[in-house]
Protein backbone atom coordinates (compact mmCIF):
# COMPACT_ATOMS: atom_id res chain seq x y z
CA UNK A 1 0.00 0.00 0.00
CA UNK A 2 1.42 3.47 -0.60
CA UNK A 3 2.38 5.65 2.08
CA UNK A 4 0.81 8.30 0.54
CA UNK A 5 -2.68 8.88 3.13
CA UNK A 6 -4.58 10.29 0.27
CA UNK A 7 -3.82 6.76 -1.94
CA UNK A 8 -4.48 4.59 1.37
CA UNK A 9 -7.90 6.80 2.11
CA UNK A 10 -9.29 6.86 -1.58
CA UNK A 11 -8.83 2.84 -1.45
CA UNK A 12 -10.57 2.43 1.80
CA UNK A 13 -13.38 4.50 0.30
CA UNK A 14 -13.63 2.31 -3.41
CA UNK A 15 -13.24 -1.07 -1.19
CA UNK A 16 -16.46 0.35 0.88
CA UNK A 17 -18.25 1.74 -2.36
CA UNK A 18 -17.41 -2.05 -4.01
CA UNK A 19 -18.10 -3.82 -1.09
CA UNK A 20 -21.84 -2.42 -0.31
CA UNK A 21 -22.56 -3.05 -3.93
CA UNK A 22 -21.84 -6.82 -3.54
CA UNK A 23 -23.50 -6.86 -0.89
CA UNK A 24 -26.66 -5.76 -2.41
CA UNK A 25 -25.63 -8.08 -5.13
CA UNK A 26 -26.11 -10.88 -2.89
CA UNK A 27 -29.60 -9.75 -1.78
CA UNK A 28 -30.72 -10.04 -5.74
CA UNK A 29 -29.47 -12.80 -6.18
CA UNK A 30 -31.81 -13.98 -3.04
CA UNK A 31 -34.20 -12.26 -4.60
CA UNK A 32 -34.34 -14.33 -7.79
CA UNK A 33 -34.11 -17.50 -5.85
CA UNK A 34 -37.14 -15.75 -3.62
CA UNK A 35 -39.14 -15.17 -6.89
CA UNK A 36 -38.33 -18.75 -8.30
CA UNK A 37 -39.37 -21.03 -5.15
CA UNK A 38 -42.90 -18.64 -4.66
CA UNK A 39 -43.80 -19.38 -8.52
CA UNK A 40 -42.93 -23.17 -7.79
CA UNK A 41 -44.69 -23.35 -4.04
CA UNK A 42 -47.56 -21.32 -5.52
CA UNK A 43 -48.25 -23.94 -8.26
CA UNK A 44 -47.75 -26.71 -5.68
CA UNK A 45 -50.25 -25.20 -2.81
CA UNK A 46 -52.79 -25.07 -5.88
CA UNK A 47 -52.45 -28.60 -6.56
CA UNK A 48 -52.51 -30.33 -2.56
CA UNK A 49 -55.84 -32.06 -3.66
CA UNK A 50 -54.61 -34.43 -6.14
CA UNK A 51 -51.38 -35.14 -3.65
CA UNK A 52 -53.57 -36.23 -1.54
CA UNK A 53 -55.64 -38.11 -3.97
CA UNK A 54 -52.55 -39.58 -6.09
CA UNK A 55 -50.41 -43.12 -5.26
CA UNK A 56 -47.52 -43.10 -3.54
CA UNK A 57 -44.52 -41.57 -5.39
CA UNK A 58 -46.00 -38.68 -6.63
CA UNK A 59 -47.51 -37.67 -3.65
CA UNK A 60 -43.94 -38.25 -1.89
CA UNK A 61 -41.98 -36.03 -4.28
CA UNK A 62 -45.17 -33.75 -4.20
CA UNK A 63 -44.30 -33.42 0.17
CA UNK A 64 -40.82 -33.36 -0.72
CA UNK A 65 -41.13 -30.32 -3.14
CA UNK A 66 -43.10 -28.35 -0.77
CA UNK A 67 -40.14 -29.10 2.25
CA UNK A 68 -37.63 -27.97 -0.65
CA UNK A 69 -39.82 -25.19 -0.90
CA UNK A 70 -39.78 -24.36 2.68
CA UNK A 71 -36.01 -24.56 3.01
CA UNK A 72 -35.50 -22.71 0.23
CA UNK A 73 -37.64 -19.75 1.90
CA UNK A 74 -35.34 -19.90 5.09
CA UNK A 75 -32.64 -20.22 2.74
CA UNK A 76 -33.68 -16.70 1.52
CA UNK A 77 -34.25 -15.45 5.03
CA UNK A 78 -30.98 -16.18 6.17
CA UNK A 79 -29.40 -14.25 3.50
CA UNK A 80 -31.15 -11.42 3.75
CA UNK A 81 -31.07 -11.02 7.52
CA UNK A 82 -27.35 -13.06 8.35
CA UNK A 83 -27.31 -11.92 12.02
CA UNK A 84 -23.80 -11.14 11.91
CA UNK A 85 -21.98 -9.62 14.92
CA UNK A 86 -19.63 -6.93 14.62
CA UNK A 87 -16.61 -7.71 15.09
CA UNK A 88 -14.81 -4.31 14.82
CA UNK A 89 -14.72 -1.11 16.88
CA UNK A 90 -17.43 0.96 17.38
CA UNK A 91 -17.45 3.68 14.39
CA UNK A 92 -18.96 6.88 13.40
CA UNK A 93 -18.99 5.65 10.22
CA UNK A 94 -21.04 2.33 10.77
CA UNK A 95 -24.60 2.91 10.55
CA UNK A 96 -25.19 0.80 13.98
CA UNK A 97 -23.56 3.09 15.83
CA UNK A 98 -24.93 6.38 14.23
CA UNK A 99 -28.57 5.10 15.14
CA UNK A 100 -27.62 4.75 19.13
CA UNK A 101 -26.18 8.15 19.47
CA UNK A 102 -28.41 11.21 19.29
CA UNK A 103 -28.12 14.00 16.60
CA UNK A 104 -25.91 15.67 18.93
CA UNK A 105 -23.66 13.45 20.01
CA UNK A 106 -23.00 12.20 16.29
CA UNK A 107 -22.25 16.03 15.34
CA UNK A 108 -19.77 15.85 18.42
CA UNK A 109 -18.29 12.77 17.55
CA UNK A 110 -17.89 13.75 13.71
CA UNK A 111 -16.63 17.38 14.74
CA UNK A 112 -13.93 15.45 17.63
CA UNK A 113 -12.81 12.75 14.66
CA UNK A 114 -9.17 13.12 13.69
CA UNK A 115 -8.39 12.38 9.91
CA UNK A 116 -6.62 9.05 11.40
CA UNK A 117 -9.78 8.18 13.23
CA UNK A 118 -11.83 8.71 9.76
CA UNK A 119 -9.19 6.71 8.07
CA UNK A 120 -9.74 3.83 10.45
CA UNK A 121 -13.43 4.07 10.65
CA UNK A 122 -13.46 3.85 7.10
CA UNK A 123 -11.25 0.91 6.60
CA UNK A 124 -12.67 -0.82 9.66
CA UNK A 125 -16.49 -0.44 7.38
CA UNK A 126 -14.63 -1.93 4.78
CA UNK A 127 -13.67 -5.01 6.54
CA UNK A 128 -17.01 -5.38 8.31
CA UNK A 129 -18.77 -5.33 4.85
CA UNK A 130 -16.18 -7.91 3.87
CA UNK A 131 -17.21 -10.08 6.02
CA UNK A 132 -21.03 -9.70 5.69
CA UNK A 133 -20.21 -10.76 1.61
CA UNK A 134 -18.67 -13.66 2.64
CA UNK A 135 -21.81 -14.56 5.07
CA UNK A 136 -24.26 -13.76 2.41
CA UNK A 137 -22.36 -15.25 -0.08
CA UNK A 138 -21.97 -18.79 1.17
CA UNK A 139 -26.00 -18.67 2.45
CA UNK A 140 -26.66 -17.72 -1.72
CA UNK A 141 -24.78 -20.85 -2.44
CA UNK A 142 -26.82 -22.95 -0.44
CA UNK A 143 -30.16 -21.14 -1.28
CA UNK A 144 -29.01 -22.11 -4.74
CA UNK A 145 -28.78 -25.57 -4.19
CA UNK A 146 -32.38 -25.51 -1.82
CA UNK A 147 -33.56 -23.88 -5.52
CA UNK A 148 -32.35 -26.07 -7.30
CA UNK A 149 -33.79 -29.00 -5.59
CA UNK A 150 -36.95 -27.53 -5.48
CA UNK A 151 -37.31 -26.88 -9.30
CA UNK A 152 -36.28 -30.71 -10.17
CA UNK A 153 -38.72 -31.78 -7.48
CA UNK A 154 -41.58 -29.88 -8.39
CA UNK A 155 -41.41 -30.54 -12.00
CA UNK A 156 -41.52 -34.52 -11.44
CA UNK A 157 -43.84 -34.10 -9.09
CA UNK A 158 -46.12 -32.01 -11.47
CA UNK A 159 -45.57 -34.43 -14.42
CA UNK A 160 -46.51 -37.74 -11.82
CA UNK A 161 -49.13 -36.19 -10.74
CA UNK A 162 -50.29 -35.26 -14.51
Amino acid sequence: MSRDPAVTRAFSYASVERFADWVKFQDAKAGGIAAIASLAASDLLNHVGQAKRAQILPALVFWLALVAAVATAVAVVRVWWPRTETKGKASIYFWGEVARKTADEYRDAVQAADVQMIDDAVSSQAWELAEIIAVKADRVKRATWAVSALVILWVVARALLG
